[in-house]
């Protein structure tokens, strides 16, 4: 087979869930997704490339299609993104900056208001959801959803079966409601409006979402309300982004045990997380699930998007002799995934006069970060960068023979070569994108580290490095940490560690060059599947 053509054919997905069109069909973290799934894992913490986004669009999208994962089984799962930076449909940061809310009891009321609004319009704009009531024997069903509606059409988001405005914009003028001078906060403007409707409702924001929880479990329905890239929340105001996300969490504790059919699921950055002072965070302990890959699993997600694509898989059934389809990759076993991941990749990723590691081993090691963190967002980087680094290296080689490389007495279509290249763009592109772009307050702590000789400090070292600076001394060190830029051993927390290394990850993207001894090994097939 043509390599050029297969090439042409070989894309991993795009590395943002938001648009990746291979994500529903080749999603391989089930267990990951078993364990978000639980009612009692109200907060899924990962790092940024971790998949967070990519189980928010699986929630909100593909919801019946993981129902079967459920301990219990509902008649119908709603999956309601209740907040999306980037999305017309929901509030969007500009006009939460226009609503300024300042207090964390002002954030309180706002992601209620919202979550409240959002999901009593969802349900009153149900088809199903009016049909079930409409042939229920339940009065006290019925009653609760004529309260629903009473509700909505006050203040002005429901008549007859129709949207009247958009979501955010009923956010922002329940919260410039008229009120008297003496009326500062948000809270307060939203007591007030509980009372101006209180003579038709008797209900406030906590009493709606109530309310929705019972239409809910009278149904034998369930609702997840998905928060997601509250992260991006400004970026400008560290300070006020730590209230809203504060906020946020204590409403996870206070709603932790209150509702049985409405689960809060919000993905937050873990670093995020870490820096949070909230009182009784201890409770979250049991509410909370880390999302973590292995390097078998990211493998495994990398072989699994290559033979997605037709011209890929027949190519890797014609070099083994096996049917490759896609669920059958998907429950393969390690085995199995490496046999095809070396029919794509050159196994050795070096010379026989260096030190050589099989490629699977070598991809994993450097894209780990210093906390031991892999993601599947560098892997996918990888590949494709991989790809096209290898598509500009037969160009510009010009190659007489048009078939498939042979190399170590086997078939591959991307080489070593492409995958070294490759991986200096991948550690660039994290730099810039996580390190400098999420972390702009440390941005001159990593202009000292760039460029040095070395990869590996001690604590003195770094405590006079970044003399002159703030942070500095100790807690310079525990925040750059907690970034993944120090890798200490065993991964154990900043005060415990003495010296201090960059991880691969960072290294090259930061211009670190590091010399070290090599020893001949070469690695084999035969002895890497043996």
């Amino acid at each position: 087979m043509d390599s050029h053509q297969i090439l042409s054919s070989l894309s991993f997905g795009k590395v943002d869930a938001e648009t990746d069109d291979k994500l529903s069909n080749c999603f391989i973290g089930t267990d990951l997704l078993k364990q978000a799934l639980q009612p009692h894992h109200t907060l899924l913490l990962g790092g940024k490339g971790s998949g967070k986004s990519a189980i928010f669009r699986l929630l909100s999208q593909d919801t019946f299609r993981f129902a079967n994962l459920l301990q219990n089984r509902f008649e119908e799962i709603y999956g309601i993104p209740a907040y999306g930076i980037n999305s017309d449909e929901y509030l969007t940061y500009a006009e939460i900056h226009e609503i300024n809310p300042n207090s964390i009891d002002d954030f309180k009321y706002l992601w209620q208001l919202y979550f409240g609004l959002k999901a009593a319009t969802i349900l009153a704009n149900c088809p199903r959801m009016r049909s079930r009531i409409s042939k229920s024997n339940s009065e006290s069903l019925k009653e609760y959803y004529k309260s629903l509606l009473n509700i909505l059409e006050d203040v002005g988001l429901y008549r007859s079966g129709e949207y009247l405005s958009k979501i955010q914009k009923k956010v922002k003028e329940l919260l410039t409601f008229s009120t008297p001078a003496t009326v500062t906060s948000i809270a307060d403007k939203g007591k007030i409006l509980s009372t101006s409707y209180s003579g038709k409702s008797a209900l406030n924001i906590i009493s709606l979402i109530d309310l929705v929880d019972k239409i809910l479990k009278e149904t034998n329905c369930l609702a997840w309300i998905l928060i997601d890239q509250i992260d991006l929340l400004y970026l400008d105001n560290l300070d006020r982004r730590q209230r809203a996300i504060t906020a946020l969490v204590q409403l996870l504790i206070e709603y932790s045990s209150r509702f049985a059919n409405i689960n809060l699921k919000v993905f937050l950055r873990t670093d995020i997380y870490k820096q949070l002072q909230i009182v009784n965070k201890s409770h979250l302990v049991s509410l909370t699930v880390e999302l973590k890959w292995t390097k078998n699993l990211l493998i495994k997600m990398l072989v699994v998007r290559a033979v997605h694509d037709r011209a890929v898989r027949m190519y890797c059934e014609e070099v083994l002799q096996e049917n490759l389809d896609v669920n059958r990759v998907i429950s393969a076993t390690d085995e199995l995934i490496l046999r095809i991941f070396y029919t794509i990749f050159e196994l050795n990723m070096g010379s026989k006069f260096r030190n050589v590691s099989p490629a699977h081993s070598w991809i994993t090691k450097h894209i780990v970060d210093g906390l031991g963190m892999l993601y599947p967002r560098e892997m996918i980087h990888l590949g494709n960068q991989a790809v096209q680094k290898q598509r500009e290296l037969n160009k510009n080689t010009k190659m007489k023979n048009p078939n498939i490389y042979s190399g170590n007495g086997k078939n591959f279509l991307v080489s070593s070569r492409a995958i070294k290249q490759a991986f200096s763009d991948v550690s660039s592109y994290r730099c810039d994108t996580y390190l400098y772009a999420e972390f702009p307050h440390l941005s001159k702590h990593f202009d000292r580290i760039r460029g040095q000789d070395r990869d590996k400090f001690n604590r003195d070292e770094l405590v006079d490095m970044f003399k002159g600076l703030n942070p500095n001394g100790v807690d310079s060190i525990r925040m750059i940490f907690e970034t993944g830029l120090f890798k200490t051993k065993d991964h154990k927390n900043a005060d415990a560690c003495r010296t201090f290394t960059i991880p691969y990850l960072y290294k090259s993207g930061l211009g670190i060059v590091a010399r070290r001894k090599f020893h001949d090994r070469l690695i084999t097939r035969e002895t890497l599947l043996t």
